[in-house]
């Protein structure tokens, strides 16, 4: 079996209107951070999962990712799914993705994060499923889509679009925050747009090319 793994729910939101497969356990976690190593670990346990797919949303941090892309990160990736995807997957992006403690909520701190750690593009969650997959053995692919790019500020704090002790968004605490800030709704708007635009782009390649390629594979 496949397990499809998400850390929210908004990320799975468009995936999980056209899941439907008697081969894959889809699963939405609703952790952040390095609490997903744990739910992983209980979900691989639990199931007899052959294979990870690893998908959400990352931040880009190169200028040329655009909100929609969707990429494959080579380096939380096993070796062996990487040629036929680079082959085949027309709709994907070979990328160097780096995990950070927190979200970068402006474009200097995207750049440092750019300049430390080369990579393209960055998430939360990647690093801490990959060391729990290599513990268990089992291959693991991890795609994402860009939810915001390298050259937009945050409109929002992180820590109020997603609550760090719940790993859920908190509306009340959104709605007192907009209502104190009235100037950062149009970016608020702006924001969910791009985030239903990835999603949308994140389950179309996932369910189109992503997992008919890895049912191949693993057959």
């Amino acid at each position: 079996m496949i397990g499809v793994v998400f850390a929210l729910g908004f990320e799975a939101k468009n995936f999980k209107k056209t899941f439907c497969h008697s081969k894959l356990k889809y699963c939405i976690l609703n952790v952040t951070g390095m609490r997903i190593a744990e739910e992983v670990n209980f979900l691989l346990r639990k199931n007899n999962i052959q294979c990870i797919v690893l998908m959400g949303f990352t931040g880009g941090l190169d200028d040329s990712l655009c909100v929609g892309d969707v990429v494959l990160a080579r380096n939380y990736t096993s070796a062996h799914f990487l040629p036929s995807f680079e082959a085949r997957a027309a709709n994907l992006k070979m990328v160097h993705l780096v995990t950070v403690d927190h979200v970068l909520e402006t474009c200097a701190a995207k750049e440092h994060c750019r300049q430390e750690s080369g990579a393209d593009c960055c998430d939360m969650e990647s690093a801490h499923v990959w060391r729990v997959a290599q513990n268990l053995s089992i291959p693991m692919i991890t795609v994402r889509s860009i939810s915001d790019a390298k050259n937009s500020d945050m409109p929002i704090p992180g820590d109020i679009l997603v609550d760090p002790r719940s790993s859920r968004p908190n509306t009340l605490r959104l709605i007192g925050y907009l209502l104190r800030h009235p100037e950062r709704v149009p970016g608020f708007i702006r924001m969910v747009q791009q985030a239903s635009h990835a999603a949308k782009r994140l389950a179309v390649v996932g369910q189109q090319e992503i997992l008919p390629h890895i049912e191949i594979i693993m057959a």
